[in-house]
């Protein structure tokens, strides 16, 4: 298997509340579905530890195919960072949320954490 999301349940919250987390051995340009249909309303805060082993990727989660403000055009490498969420990062029950991939080179084991907060 190529890719593996990590939605969490959080049974004290009823939900999916702080996140999940993400990896990818072999990421290629293209869109990969994170999440096809919000359970709930959420506002997405940030992109925790997002890093390659080894290459470079350009990363941008969207919703229902609108970028994330902040989120989109991450430069993303074998150097850890984290990456805020700055507007059009709220999705309503029902939207589809997805990462968006580009200008791959020599790419490899992608992996980061999707910080949420819960709004309904």
């Amino acid at each position: 298997m190529a890719e593996y999301a990590s939605f969490p349940y959080d049974p004290t919250t009823n939900g999916y509340l702080f996140g999940g987390s993400f990896f990818y051995v072999a990421p290629a340009n293209g869109t990969v579905t994170l999440i096809a249909s919000a359970r709930y309303a959420f506002t997405i805060e940030s992109l925790q530890h997002i890093v390659l082993s080894a290459g470079t990727i350009t990363a941008e989660i969207a919703i229902n195919g609108t970028a994330v403000t902040g989120l989109s055009a991450v430069a993303v490498t074998s150097t850890s960072q984290n990456v805020s969420a700055t507007a059009a990062n709220t999705v309503a029950i029902g939207d589809r949320v997805t990462l968006v991939l580009s200008s791959a080179a020599s790419a490899a084991n992608l992996e980061f954490t999707m910080a949420i907060t819960r709004t309904a």
